[in-house]
């Protein structure tokens, strides 16, 4: 009987530690590859990043694997600074789009754009180039220019989703910034 009862205990030791390790198998590490979970993943580059009042910047964000449900590319800078309407662009590929901003507004000392981008426009690569300008207004010192990428909630409008109140911003990519008045 004891040795009955040893061989239960350990095969169901070993039926644990066969269970447990599988598990660790499934489960992935981080990295490259297909296995991206999120909105995009994003990079942000200015140039130059300092510049006079009424002088312009010109802000490039490199975009990809974008989820299948498209997103929202948000991007927060300093009020000494002013988007220039008609400036946006998407090179995806040998092709590009002109863009304007869905959302384009001031809150405190910081000012919104947010483009709606759906995962078609970024083609067989899933990846593409974001352009727009940004023009000198006053001075700033020190300030930050960030993007922040999001899934685009298929359930809520585009006109109404991005609530200025409460931005749900979390920098994902940001350079400093300076304007000389």
């Amino acid at each position: 009987m004891r040795i009955n009862s040893f061989f239960k205990s350990t095969a169901f030791k070993i039926l644990c530690l066969a269970l447990f390790s599988s598990y660790l198998c499934a489960c992935g590490g981080g990295g490259g590859g297909d296995d991206f979970i999120g909105a995009a993943n994003v990079s942000l580059q200015a140039s130059p990043t300092s510049i006079d009042t009424g002088d312009r910047m010109l802000v490039r964000t490199e975009v990809n694997q974008v989820n299948d449900s498209g997103i929202a590319l948000k991007f927060k800078f300093p009020v000494g600074l002013r988007y220039v309407p008609s400036s946006s662009s998407l090179v995806s590929g040998e092709q590009g789009l002109d863009l304007s901003p869905t959302v384009n507004s001031t809150e405190n000392n910081f000012s919104y754009l947010v483009y709606y981008l759906d995962r078609a426009l970024f083609g067989n690569s899933n990846s593409g180039t974001v352009e727009f300008f940004l023009e000198g207004t006053t001075t700033v010192l020190s300030g930050e220019l960030a993007v922040d990428s999001d899934v685009d909630n298929p359930l809520i409008s585009n006109d109404t989703e991005f609530d200025i109140r409460n931005p749900g911003f979390a920098a994902e990519s940001s350079v400093e910034v300076n304007v000389e008045g």
